[in-house]
């Protein structure tokens, strides 16, 4: 968390610093918070991640159960998405710049796990959070219930009262810029979905929550463009490009370090062989 600290606010975290934070208590011992942020972490502080195969928990092609501090979970976990996820590019409309895109909100999935490490009940043992990768969804699972009685999915989100369950792991979270305080995390999700036509959705019980984001690459046929990595280009970016500016992506993915200049001149002479057919 040191390192963390330093690189956020720019100064050191120093052992002063450490009761005021809630991270040792007035005898120098560590708190429950203090050992969740620590190196070590707590012991059923994890976070268990798996890329399923199809849309069942049936067989798993990458598993990795990770435990350390909170920051730790939270920047492995980000990492295994990436790299059991789709991601895209575009060519953009007023220039040759790459634009990336997600099958996913990179985010809004960081926003939920934040919220299941921040608001889980650590109480409950045997019991971790979860990240399951399914070829039409990810879900984000955590041990804990809503504020009372309420269950998520009978609220309008727009109308959900951010209620903190641990108000010192939260505000160091906030300290850090890893999240708001003011607000609620689950509407900044509910929103970063605004044009498509699939939500995310939210429930809980009695023992948990579980927040699920919609692929935006399901069921999307995929592109046939030769010289093109599919899993890299996602369909809905592809289908609406004018054969130039396929033929743009083709140069591209050939040569990644091509000069405007010369993507110009490579083009122009593949216009000029396709006029001559």
């Amino acid at each position: 968390m040191k390192n963390e600290y330093k690189n956020k606010l720019g100064k050191a975290l120093t052992e002063d610093k450490f009761e005021a934070l809630g991270l040792i208590d007035n005898n120098g011992m560590l708190t429950n918070t203090g050992v969740v942020f620590s190196d070590q972490g707590l012991f059923h502080s994890q976070v268990f991640c798996t890329r399923w195969l199809g849309l069942t928990m049936s067989e798993a092609t990458d598993s990795k159960n990770f435990s350390g501090s909170l920051i730790k979970l939270l920047e492995q976990a980000e990492t295994f998405i990436k790299n059991n996820t789709k991601s895209g590019w575009r060519i953009g409309n007023q220039s040759f710049s790459r634009i990336n895109k997600y099958e996913y909100d990179i985010d809004s999935v960081r926003e939920a796990i934040l919220n299941g490490l921040a608001h889980r009940c650590y109480v409950s043992t045997g019991c971790e959070v979860h990240v399951d990768i399914y070829d039409d969804r990810l879900e984000v699972s955590s041990p804990g219930k809503m504020p009372g009685d309420e269950l998520v999915q009978n609220l309008n989100i727009e109308e959900v009262i951010s209620v903190r369950r641990n108000e010192t792991i939260c505000s160091i979270f906030d300290l850090l810029d890893y999240m708001e305080r003011r607000g609620s995390g689950l509407k900044r999700i509910y929103d970063s979905y605004q044009g498509f036509d699939m939500k995310p959705t939210f429930r809980s019980d009695r023992h948990s929550f579980k927040v699920t984001f919609p692929s935006r690459y399901y069921k999307e046929e995929k592109p046939k463009v030769s010289n093109l990595n599919e899993e890299e280009i996602g369909t809905e970016d592809i289908l609406d490009l004018t054969d130039n500016e396929i033929a743009v992506l083709n140069l591209i993915n050939l040569n990644k370090s091509i000069t405007r200049k010369e993507l110009s001149a490579k083009l122009a002479k593949v216009n000029l062989l396709s006029n001559a057919q």
